[in-house]
C-alpha cells in the first residue's frame, strides 16, 4: 500500500469478489480466485481490463 500511495499517487484501493474477471497482457482472462493471496495481503495489478462481457448501461 505504501508503494501505491507514495509512487503512484493512489488514495484508495478496490475490493472485488472472487468471480470477478480480469484480463492481463500476455496472460489473458482469469478470475480473481485464481490469484493466491494470503489473508491480509494485497495484490497490485496494472494494465488490466476489468470485464469479460460487453454490457450496456440502463437508462
Amino acid at each position: 500500500m505504501k508503494y501505491v500511495l507514495a509512487e503512484l499517487g493512489w488514495h484508495y484501493r478496490i475490493r472485488i469478489k472472487s468471480d470477478f474477471w480480469l484480463w492481463r497482457p500476455g496472460k489473458g482472462w482469469s478470475q480473481v480466485r485464481d490469484f493466491h493471496v494470503l489473508r491480509g495481503e494485497a495484490l497490485l495489478l496494472q494494465n488490466v481490463w476489468i470485464h469479460k462481457t460487453e454490457y450496456a448501461w440502463c437508462s
